[in-house]
């Protein structure tokens, strides 16, 4: 058999690799490439690419899918389910499951998955919607109670209010607060009269203060006067 492989062996090897073993025609690949897009694994590989033919821009007129690669998973849509490997977990349980469809199988598939996920999506909704008619109906009940509240705290205030405004208004009131406008301005009145009346004491005080002082002026002068004559009727008898 090509590079030793039987009809058992290509069945015992990994799906991935099955198109590649053995190659279909060695000549459609360099030996040790480097390059990714020039290998069989790539290029034929059903998982890595959702055409059934393998990567399209790997052929052309003389390289095609069907003369390069094994044909197990012709016009198939292949993909690889992996589990047990999330966040690097090393004693989890890991598999691997590979499977391909044809495409019609594929589109039922996504359908199905479609629909499985809108039923889902709609027991979502309809436990949401429980779950928010229950809050609501627990909200509305707090609600009917906070407004019963509000309502005997409102006529609290409505007839102490109404009080307020029934002393504010009273008629005596509003005369006692008239007599006593009346004689805060009398008393205004009063002090600015009482203002003036101290300014003109002030200023008498200081007139009577220099006419006091004129008059004692005056009268030193009048005594000195006085000696003065005394002294010339002395003088005018002796002579």
């Amino acid at each position: 058999a090509p590079m030793h492989h039987t009809e058992q062996s290509r069945k015992t090897s990994l799906p991935d690799r099955r198109l590649c073993a053995p190659y279909k025609d060695p000549k459609c690949w360099k030996r040790m490439s480097k390059l990714l897009m020039e290998t069989c694994e790539y290029c034929c590989s059903p998982f890595e690419h959702k055409t059934g033919r393998g990567a399209l821009h790997c052929w052309d007129e003389e390289y095609t899918f069907e003369r390069c690669c094994q044909q197990d998973y012709k016009d198939l849509i292949c993909k690889v389910d992996r589990k047990g490997e999330e966040g690097g977990c090393v004693d989890c349980k890991k598999t691997v499951v590979y499977s391909c469809v044809t495409p019609p199988e594929k589109r039922l598939t996504d359908a199905q998955n479609t629909y499985n996920e809108k039923v889902d999506l709609f027991n979502k909704l309809q436990a949401d919607s429980q779950t928010l008619a229950k809050n609501i109906a627990e909200t509305k009940t707090d609600l009917l109670a906070k407004h019963e509240v509000f309502q005997g705290k409102h006529q609290v205030y409505s007839e102490k209010l109404q009080t307020w405004d029934a002393a504010y208004n009273n008629a005596s009131r509003l005369a006692s607060n008239e007599r006593l406008q009346q004689q805060r301005l009398t008393f205004n009145v009063s002090g600015e009269a009482r203002k003036k009346a101290l300014a003109a004491l002030e200023a008498a005080r200081g007139k009577l203060k220099a006419e006091q002082e004129t008059l004692q002026a005056a009268r030193k002068e009048e005594d000195f006067g006085k000696q003065v004559l005394a002294q010339n009727a002395s003088i005018h008898e002796k002579a």
